[in-house]
């Protein structure tokens, strides 16, 4: 058995119920989504943005329902979106299945936005309007994508209803006008300019047959979005339902820039006197949307100096930037560089990033203080900075010559170091922290190498289950075997024993391996009135809460659950003490949680709210049949 995290939710075909995100233990599984090959896509009308805008999109979340997502903050690159929700008759709007669904809709990625009209699956008194207003005049970057525009068919016997969605734009309260395009083939809709029918029957939520894109004429303020039940075909008899896709916008753009300078007196700065050195390579990487450097998102741009020194880097998004140059001109070395990252609010035009060299012999030290997760001793991929790390470096002779420390995401440098033998010293991060690699280590500066920047250290935090964001981390183990009331033998359920089959337990400290024992596996058979015991640890990382943690293992096949073996130990706030389920029994409100049907019982576990470094387990036994 292996121990997975799944994020389940039922997707009926017009009325979807929200989903919950859990924590399981199962039997492997792979979904998957089927998609017709008779059902084609037809391509987006190709935007691109005006000169001086990036394309940014509005990246809501997935919600439980209405109110949760309207409570979201969005913003795309300063600009802010407001999604606000009117009824022409009280009872219009379903506000607990309108919500950002987590999974496809309209043939779409996830997460789009679920707009039902029609409570408990009743007719829509009347019609709904959702205005989406910007806190400026914006141009779209993409079309407008509204999904699933349909009318009922052979699977809604009995049923009637029909979408009906009316879009118009605005600027600043203009009338702006819009182009409409269904993008299904075959397609559902029915388009009369702006105003969009189903006409066909109901699609599924893996199709596009009910998609259509909005293209306004120019900038808007504000998109409006009229949904109504149709009567073309009778009047309705159920709840309907459409969706719209994440908006992307043309957002202002940032920059970077300024002057590689020849440093004639080495001050650092730039005076009247003092001129641009022109093709000068720089090189700028982004930390992307997550902000951190050494990530699968990061990216790369290059450009070169001026005649007159100058460079730039246009058309940034907001976010965390280093800015290099890497090869600097001939027979020059650096005197100053600029204190990165360099951070761009959104929008925002920086062009005080200069560079300064001369002719004189000096160097530089630094590189990267480090949170060394795995303990390798390597900056690996996604191993964040250590800031606020202090640095000494010292001559030859062991006398200091300067002190810094990290920034925010643990680089360091010392520049202007004349050539030279030198070490630098990386004192330890506080208490909690463990080096990794030596915290003394030799830098030296020559001719042929005047700049070390490869001067690295490692620490791992020695807190139980300290990590650098909220996770938990489950282990299965077999903690116990008997034959006739005797304890099998030839087996150690006393100590630690790595699963090889699973990289879960390999970057556990000293501290946790000493919390838990057992074995993954047993190497001497088990027969018929044997018992074993199962004990599953949960080791919670980080220095948040982890809300509402709930547990669910099947009894194995083959064997039969000891009653009153049940034990749960480390459970938070409104948690419970676990409970078993005989074999057919409903799961309640655990069913989006045990993958499969209880066909030979199951333990189910509410761990309530959990606390960062908590460690706990639940364990049971079982009787080979």
């Amino acid at each position: 058995m292996k121990l997975l995290f799944r994020y389940l939710q039922n997707l009926p075909t017009k009325s979807l119920k929200s989903g919950l995100m859990v924590l399981m233990f199962a039997a492997p599984q792979v979904a998957g989504i089927g998609f017709n090959q008779e059902n084609k896509v037809l391509a987006q009308t190709q935007l691109s943005c005006p000169a001086g805008t990036i394309p940014a999109t509005f990246n809501w979340t997935p919600s439980n329902n209405l109110a949760d997502f309207l409570r979201q903050s969005l913003n795309a690159e300063g600009v802010g979106v407001r999604f606000e929700f009117t009824e022409s008759t009280s009872g219009v709007i379903d506000t607990e299945e309108s919500r950002i669904l987590n999974s496809v809709y309209g043939g779409l990625p996830a997460p789009n936005l679920f707009f039902n009209i029609g409570p408990q699956k009743t007719p829509a008194p009347g019609g709904a309007t959702l205005n989406i207003t910007f806190s400026q005049p914006v141009t779209l970057a993409s079309p407008l994508i509204l999904m699933d525009i349909d009318r009922n068919g052979e699977r809604d016997l009995g049923f009637i209803y029909q979408d009906r969605v009316t879009v118009t734009a605005f600027n600043n309260g203009s009338p702006v006008s819009v182009n409409t395009r269904t993008l299904g083939s075959p397609s559902t809709v029915r388009l009369t300019g702006n105003l969009a029918e189903g006409i066909n029957e109901n699609s599924f939520p893996d199709r596009s047959d009910g998609n259509i894109e909005v293209v306004p004429s120019g900038a808007v303020s504000q998109i409006r979005i009229l949904y109504e039940p149709g009567q073309e075909y009778g009047t309705p008899t159920q709840d309907e339902s459409i969706g719209v896709a994440k908006i992307t916008i043309c957002a202002p753009a940032g920059s970077i820039g300024d002057t590689v300078y020849n440093d004639t007196n080495s001050n650092s700065t730039q005076d009247n006197a003092e001129v641009g050195i022109g093709n000068v390579p720089v090189t700028l990487v982004g930390a992307g949307s997550d902000g951190q450097f050494g990530t699968g998102d990061d990216f790369t741009r290059t450009t070169t100096t001026d005649s007159n020194g100058k460079y730039s880097f246009t058309e940034l998004p907001g976010g965390n930037y280093r800015v290099t140059v890497n090869t600097p001109p001939s027979g020059f070395t650096p005197t100053q560089v600029p204190n990165n990252p360099v951070t761009l609010t959104p929008g925002q035009k920086i062009d005080t990033v200069d560079f300064g060299f001369n002719q004189r012999q000096v160097g530089s030290i630094g590189d990267f203080v480090f949170s060394d997760r795995n303990r390798n001793g390597v900056a690996d991929n996604g191993e964040v900075g250590i800031p606020n790390v202090t640095l000494i470096l010292r001559n030859s002779s062991n006398q200091e010559i300067a002190r810094t420390t990290t920034n925010s995401n643990g680089i360091y440098g010392f520049p202007g170091i004349p050539l030279g033998e030198y070490t630098v010293e990386a004192i330890r991060p506080g208490n909690n922290f463990n080096p990794t690699t030596r915290t003394t280590l030799p830098a030296n500066l020559t001719q042929n190498n005047p700049n070390t920047d490869t001067i690295d250290f490692g620490f791992q935090s020695t807190g139980v289950g300290a990590e650098d964001s909220p996770n938990i981390r489950l282990l299965k183990r077999i903690t116990g075997a008997s034959r006739n009331g005797q304890t099998v033998t030839g087996v150690n359920f006393n100590t630690f024993t790595s699963d090889p089959n699973s990289n879960n337990d390999d970057s556990l400290n000293d501290a946790q391996r000493q919390l838990i024992r057992g074995v993954p596996n047993l190497s001497t058979p088990l027969t018929s009135g044997d018992e074993a015991e199962y004990t599953i640890y949960f080791i919670t990382e980080g220095g948040e809460n982890l809300q509402n943690i709930r547990f669910c293992d099947l009894i194995p096949q083959g064997t039969t659950f000891t009653n009153n073996s049940l034990t749960v130990n480390g459970a938070g706030n409104g948690g419970d003490n676990g409970r078993y389920l005989s074999p057919l029994t409903p799961v309640d409100n655990f069913s989006n949680i045990c993958p499969a049907n209880n066909t030979n019982g199951a333990v189910l576990v509410n761990l309530g709210v959990l606390p960062g470094g908590n460690v706990g387990f639940v364990r049971f036994r079982v009787t080979i049949n």
